[in-house]
């Protein structure tokens, strides 16, 4: 599947310093339209997570902040303050590979979130976020 290649290629983009997380919106066509990956500590700002990036990538690009008609696919589940971004941008679905233990929230009933099955893609992604946290303790 191109969306999990993609998502994959965008955790090499990652900062070493960042959390490799990457984030990818999709058309009803099913391309990618605009891609994201976590920038927090590379740009200093609290709000470089994948999934705001990505959003604000396309908000920019478009010239529209309604992305109704788009889906939201990330490496790791949403935490709370995406979730607010992908609501105020109108993304009804959202998709993810693995589960973050930190973000054990109930959602809002306008967003679905939907774990995408895929062990060997989610292994790759917790390796890496393995290495990461690893690397900071």
């Amino acid at each position: 599947m191109e969306i999990k290649f993609e998502l994959l290629n965008l955790l090499d983009k990652c900062s070493e310093d960042d959390v490799p997380v990457s984030s990818v919106l999709i058309n009803q066509k099913n391309e990618i339209v605009s891609t994201g990956f976590n920038v927090r500590e590379i740009k200093k700002i609290i709000s470089g997570h994948a999934e705001i990036e990505a959003i604000n990538n396309y908000i920019q690009e478009q010239n529209n902040s309604n992305l109704s008609n788009l889906t939201l696919y990330s490496t790791l589940k949403p935490c709370l303050m995406c979730i607010g971004a992908i609501r105020a941008s109108k993304i009804k679905k959202v998709y993810y590979l693995v589960d973050n233990k930190f973000n054990n929230y109930f959602l809002p009933e306008d967003i679905e979130c939907i774990k995408i099955n895929d062990e060997k893609t989610e292994d790759i992604i917790k390796s890496k976020l393995n290495v990461f946290f690893k690397k900071l303790r």
